[in-house]
């Protein structure tokens, strides 16, 4: 006599997260500790989830690879003992591999809608938290089909559009604010689709990010720079440098010097018209790695830059052990108007600091004149933000330096 609302999760069970054993799906999985190990995993999370689901009335199926559906009543407590129990799971493993399992949750409404698409919305949902090592639970909605449909028209025209060289370069001016001259820029990605136009990179970029191909794009980028720099050459311009974005993704597929190098003696260059950014974030993932490659970026003489420097967890960890040369960090620790507070305090040991292990500081984001000024006397001179510039087509750089400049 009592209606129930019921959830229909599809589970990705066996997505490895040891992207150091190079695991990134349940199909490598079988692969590297064979098929026999790989069910037997698959039968101890099935074991489990049909006992769960039992013990509050409902169903539980296997319907392919390593993806469970389940039919239970809708009820929050059931949710949160999904991640109860995940620690049990993974210490019933049969393989020395840690695992996640990702949710996806359609609850019925109508119970006129046919099972099929009650699965298909709620394996849309789980996809929109694959990945995602911190959320793994994703309820489906009509906002989730959209942007679902977003990103799937994206990665259907990415590559054609990589072709097409629908993808320009803005160039975000860097400042000396002492001396007011322009002493460099970063260069970022826009995407110029002929049917909607300028495309914002937080529309494609994390898409990209997600699937691999910002690899791509990436050396798409620095090319173009490269390329840009031998105009500018060849016109007899000063070369002023540009600092180059190298993702997460760059840097597990590695061998970003000797691309960077190849570039560079391609168009005619030297490493010091180059400053390459990689991301803190990029430490987490595999840190020997990182640090090798960025000794190996130095070796060639190319500049490294941290950017985002404080954001994550392992900023103090990094600088002991990674050879940077240049800290950007953004004005998160930075009060609005400049004023001495225990966020500018912060700012003022990073600069210390960082100066006196050699690198050198760039502040990111500066919006206002107080801040700028403010950081001239914690002995940060080069800037850039909005209050200077935004980022900019090639064409409106040129003029500033090459013209006006």
């Amino acid at each position: 006599n009592k209606t129930f609302y019921l959830d229909v999760e599809v589970i990705e069970g066996i997505k490895a997260t040891a992207k150091r054993q190079g695991v990134t799906d349940s199909r490598l999985v079988n692969e590297i500790y064979g098929y026999d190990r790989g069910n037997a995993l698959l039968q101890a999370l099935a074991k489990d989830l049909a006992a769960f689901t039992g013990t509050c009335g409902g169903l539980c199926a296997r319907i392919t690879g390593d993806r469970f559906v389940m039919l239970i009543p809708h009820r929050e407590e059931l949710i949160q003992s999904f991640y109860d129990k995940e620690q049990e799971y993974r210490d019933k493993r049969v393989i020395q591999l840690d695992f996640y399992i990702h949710y996806g949750i359609c609850v019925i409404e109508d119970l006129s809608v046919p099972a099929d698409r009650l699965v298909d919305a709620a394996r849309l949902a789980q996809q929109m938290v694959k990945g995602n090592y911190e959320n793994r639970v994703c309820y489906y909605d009509s906002g989730v089909k959209d942007k679902l449909l977003k990103e799937q028209e994206i990665i259907s025209t990415m590559a054609q559009a990589l072709d097409n060289r629908e993808f320009i370069i803005h160039l975000q001016p860097q400042y000396n604010h002492r001396s007011g001259a322009i002493c460099g820029a970063e260069a970022l990605v826009r995407w110029n689709s002929p049917e909607k136009g300028l495309i914002p990179p937080g529309e494609f970029i994390p898409v990209f990010e997600s699937n691999g191909f910002i690899s791509l794009l990436d050396e798409y980028v620095w090319e173009t720079v490269c390329a840009l720099q031998r105009d500018w050459q060849e016109q007899g311009h000063d070369i002023l440098p540009i600092s180059i974005n190298v993702s997460r993704a760059d840097m597990l597929k590695g061998g970003i010097a000797d691309k960077l190098f190849a570039l560079i003696r391609k168009y005619g260059l030297t490493p010091d018209k180059l400053r390459v950014e990689i991301t803190e974030s990029a430490y987490m993932d595999n840190p020997q790695q990182l640090i090798a490659e960025i000794h190996r970026l130095t070796e060639r003489g190319f500049t490294v830059e941290m950017d985002d420097f404080g954001s994550g967890y392992s900023s103090l960890n990094m600088l002991k052990d990674v050879p940077f040369h240049v800290l950007k960090t953004d004005l998160k620790f930075l009060s609005a108007g400049g004023s001495e507070t225990r966020k500018d305090r912060i700012l003022d040991n990073i600069i210390r600091m960082a100066h006196e292990m050699g690198m050198f500081v760039v502040a990111e984001g500066v919006e206002t004149q107080e801040q700028a000024d403010y950081l001239l006397t914690l002995n940060c001179e080069q800037m850039q933000g909005y209050y200077f510039s935004r980022p900019i087509p090639v064409s409106q750089y040129e003029q500033m330096v090459y013209t006006n400049g």
